[in-house]
């Protein structure tokens, strides 16, 4: 919902900061030293998330952790959890980054934050009633937990989803108390989740906490660009042609990880949007383009020559 109107606030797949990095690592150890498998889970997901791995040892954890979920079961898999409403949860390194609840009420949030592997959630969706959806707000005050949430949204039911229920009057009424009351508790969050980027009600951005830091979207962007994962590299891409952040600039400081994704990946629309991207360079756009049409005919890459005549 947030990505729309704030493209910066959106995570990438397996990118993360140093600190946030070492945080894991530490809870990983921590859950470990007390036996809890939990740990040991969290541990083998990080090793087949963070790189290549020979394939027989790639299979070895693949096998050890399918054992651990089977075992751990409503523990680990949260959709297994009928007491917490069945939300729809993503997770990178095996841990949740991004939540999604239908009927989200303040015990909820409470029980899946108190859990190791929800320190990390970057995007927290809360759909449901309007006054228990205020009542989360203060719940999340008070927990200050996740402390790495980056976008925050919440959502009403439609109006056909109100049984019994005036869908002009009763929808708008709700809508307008729950933007009220949480317009009230903006600054209180934003000051609480000190990188919580965007707000959103109903797809509407409620408030910005700043300008997102230039050397961060930067860092992100180029640690995604270097990942062995072409999905990861794709969203990179996507996110530095996005019109907020498709600056000469930002391009010409990301060009070099972004002709090896020219000249190094086989997958086509990869390569073809990061070509995209570096047609985004100013002055530097001639040279850069010079050596990739020299490369494309020592290597008699008929693909990137017919683009490069396109472009």
């Amino acid at each position: 919902m947030a990505s729309a109107a704030n493209p910066c606030g959106v995570y990438l797949g397996r990118v993360w900061d140093p600190e946030q990095l070492a945080a894991i690592e530490v809870e990983i150890d921590r859950l470990q030293l007390v036996g809890d498998p939990l740990g040991e889970w969290l541990a083998i997901r990080t090793r087949l998330d963070a790189g290549p791995l020979a394939p027989a040892e790639r299979a070895l954890l693949r096998r050890r952790a399918v054992t651990l979920r089977e075992a751990l079961g409503p523990a680990l898999v949260l959709a297994e959890d009928p007491s917490l409403g069945r939300p729809a949860a993503l997770r990178e390194r095996g841990l949740l980054v991004d939540l999604g609840f239908d009927a989200a009420t303040p015990e909820r949030l409470a029980a899946v934050f108190a859990r190791p592997d929800a320190r990390f959630v970057l995007r927290l969706r809360l759909r449901g009633d309007a006054e228990l959806l205020l009542d989360c707000a203060d719940a999340l005050l008070e927990l200050r937990r996740p402390a790495w949430l980056r976008l925050l949204e919440f959502e009403l039911p439609s109006a056909g989803e109100l049984d019994g229920k005036d869908p002009d009057a009763e929808t708008e009424a709700a809508r307008l108390r729950m933007r009220a009351g949480l317009l009230d508790r903006q600054p209180a969050l934003l000051a609480a989740f000190g990188e919580l980027f965007s707000v959103t009600v109903d797809d509407a951005p409620l408030g910005f906490a700043s300008q997102p830091d230039p050397t961060k979207v930067r860092t992100r962007i180029g640690r995604a660009l270097a990942d062995p994962d072409r999905a990861g590299k794709l969203r990179a891409i996507e996110l530095l042609l996005d019109q907020a952040l498709s600056q000469s600039e930002l391009v010409n400081q990301l060009r070099v990880p972004l002709i090896r994704v020219v000249t190094r990946e086989h997958e086509p629309q990869l390569r073809q949007r990061a070509l995209r991207a570096l047609d985004q360079l100013g002055p530097e756009r001639a040279s850069v383009f010079a050596l990739l049409g020299e490369w494309a005919r020592d290597h008699e890459d008929s693909e990137l020559l017919a683009w490069m005549s396109r472009a």
